[in-house]
């Protein structure tokens, strides 16, 4: 039930002053009334329906100044108060508009009753209590003049190529469409034949009915041809119209084709989906084979979950069994039976947004496929994600995942973003940042800030910025103005250890809501001989470890085929030279684990002759 509105009393009146449709009291206890208004109906003879409009009023008589009125509705699930703000008598309380339609079914066409229903249970002002729930205004609906009449037929595949639905032939469980012509429009629909291929339904006919024609959907025509003996459509000008008969004949005896589906649009790392691989002969001679979904590396088969696993696994592929698939089948159940694998796949934690999973399913090609291409299909997926836009950056950002940065660097200079994804304003933002033991906090100065905004240290280490009455819009409301951000650099302790980490994170509290915590900047310093490596890593010049960590041996391929005589180093996290290897001109550099403690180190590979370089962590369990 809505509020009442002034405007909208103003609007009925003109609408009930216009109209000759009296008001009908529906309820009454004490001053409360509960009534209708009937506001007309549309009468629909194209479609043989006829709907009607009204609304219904609460008023309170007599009324005075600060009368309360309690509207209880929904199920008694919801509640409005109104008050008699201006001590109008009467008081219009609340109005709402309903409506309600009737399809004219009958074969000799009927006048009905519109029941016109409300959601309103309960009314009480003072001591009176109106209850409501069980009243229904009817009325009297339209007769659109509407008469209808049978139409019915057949739909099969003729074996012996007569044009007769008789012994040796199938039914096709399909669709038949229909189009009307009336003298004031038209009208479109299907009729579904059942599991023999028998279709019947009732169509109405009134004093504008012209034709009527049906056909069958060119959909089937890539199954089915139409035998020289058969009729393509039928065209009717009476009713009813029974026979109708479609013949078909097949296309092709073996016909099988893949495809493949699934949840979309996108996948999400660690999150289990589900794909269904298919396979569907549309020819009439059932046929055998094996169905393959060749999977994107980056996903892993969860056969105990999956709907229907796959027979059997070997590598990247999982195969099924199908066997005797036709377009008629033993069933009739449709004019091609499908085959259906169902399996449950998980993106490992390297996809991030922006990649792609690719799958590939191939069915058997039989020897005597009309259409070979289309035994395989393959899709990509992209990956999706949740993005925070509460995120943390550092510069120097150093080079990796490490963020190595040589041990001259002189200070770092952190970046908070913060965005306001809520659905209000956010009144204040404060950010806390604790600064680590290697850098200096004396040194500490603010670059820059979105709003204006006071530091206040809460400790020898850790800073507040405080972003007071900052009134910052939701992203629904202003997306542009709902980002903010602060900007500051500390200096570096020098001298500090290659492999020594320096780590930041920062917590956002928006208003009294618990904190966001930002992803976590990391910078390393970097060892002996690696400034090179950050000059050419960005070259795309790489090596592939694996595995990693190492339990007892690990190898690294080198990507680059111009890089023959690589030097492999490894260090230990103090920067202490542990092991070199040189290549020899292979491409695979293999070491054991030997002596090695279980720990973390640092790799770096580079040949002189052709500047490649590269570095990264070894972890040996």
């Amino acid at each position: 039930m809505k509020k009442f509105n002034s405007l909208l009393t103003i609007i009925c009146l003109v609408l009930f002053t216009s109209k000759s449709y009296s008001q009908m009291v529906l309820g009454t206890d004490g001053d409360i009334q509960f009534s209708f208004q009937f506001m007309g109906e549309n009468v629909d003879n194209l479609h043989c329906m006829s709907n009607g409009n009204g609304q219904y009023f609460i008023t309170l008589n007599p009324s005075a100044i600060n009368d309360t009125v309690k509207i209880i509705y929904n199920g008694y699930s919801q509640m409005d108060t109104v008050i008699n703000t201006t001590g109008a008598s009467p008081f219009d309380v609340g109005a709402s508009w309903t409506n309600a339609g009737m399809l004219f079914t009958s074969s000799q066409g009927y006048s009905g009753l519109y029941d016109f229903f409300h959601n309103v249970n309960k009314i009480i002002s003072g001591g009176d209590t109106l209850v409501v729930e069980n009243l229904i205004a009817n009325y009297p609906a339209s007769y659109p003049g509407c008469f209808y009449s049978t139409v019915n037929g057949d739909l099969f595949i003729d074996n012996n190529s007569d044009c007769i639905y008789n012994t040796g032939d199938n039914g096709i469980t399909a669709s038949v469409q229909y189009m009307v012509n009336y003298t004031n429009g038209q009208v479109s629909n299907s009729i579904y034949a059942d599991i023999n291929g028998h279709f019947s339904d009732t169509l109405f006919k009134s004093d504008g009915f012209i034709d009527a024609t049906f056909t069958v959907p060119s959909i089937y025509n890539f199954a089915y041809t139409i035998p020289l003996c058969a009729q393509a459509m039928y065209n009717v000008t009476t009713l009813p119209a029974t026979g109708l008969n479609f013949a078909r004949e097949c296309t092709a005896d073996v016909d099988v084709r893949a495809s493949l589906a699934g949840v979309w649009p996108g996948a999400r790392p660690l999150i289990p989906f589900n794909l269904f691989p298919n396979v569907s002969n549309v020819g009439c001679q059932p046929t055998s084979g094996v169905l393959e979904l060749v999977l994107d590396p980056n996903v892993t088969y969860d056969a105990v979950n999956s709907s229907h696993p796959a027979d059997n696994v070997s590598g990247n592929s999982l195969f099924w069994n199908y066997s005797n698939l036709t377009n008629v089948g033993l069933s009739n159940t449709g004019y091609w039976n499908e085959f259906w694998g169902g399996v449950q796949l998980t993106p490992n934690a390297s996809v991030n947004i922006g990649d792609v999973l690719t799958f590939t399913v191939n069915a058997t090609v039989p020897g005597n496929d009309a259409i070979p291409a289309n035994n395989s299909y393959t899709i990509t997926i992209p990956v999706v994600n949740s993005y925070d836009p509460n995120i943390k950056h550092v510069e120097p950002a150093g080079v990796g995942t490490e963020g190595f940065i040589p041990a001259t660097t002189t200070k770092l200079t952190y970046t908070v973003q913060f965005q306001n994804t809520g659905t209000a304003d956010a009144i204040v933002v404060n950010i806390i940042d604790t600064l680590e033991a290697n850098v200096l906090p004396r040194t500490f100065k603010i670059v820059d800030a979105s709003h204006q905004m006071s530091p206040t240290w809460l400790s020898n280490n850790v800073v507040k910025f405080n972003f007071d009455q900052i009134h910052l819009p939701d992203s629904t409301t202003n997306e542009p103005a709902s980002h903010g951000f602060v900007t500051f650099e500390v200096e570096m302790l020098q001298g500090l250890t290659p492999g020594t980490e320096i780590k930041n994170t920062a917590y956002i509290y928006f208003d009294a809501n618990p904190a966001i915590v930002t992803n976590t900047v990391k910078n390393t310093i970097e060892f002996p001989g690696q400034a090179s490596i950050t000059e050419n890593n960005a070259n795309g010049l790489g090596v592939l470890v694996y595995p990693n960590p190492m339990t007892e041996s690990t190898t690294f391929s080198i990507q680059d085929e111009l890089a023959k005589d690589v030097t492999l180093k490894l260090y230990d996290m103090t920067g202490k030279l542990i092991n070199t290897i040189e290549s020899q001109g292979a491409s695979k550099i293999i070491i054991n684990k030997n002596q090695l403690e279980k720990g973390i180190y640092i790799y770096q590979i580079q040949d002189n002759s052709t500047q490649f370089n590269t570095t990264g962590r070894l972890v040996v369990q």
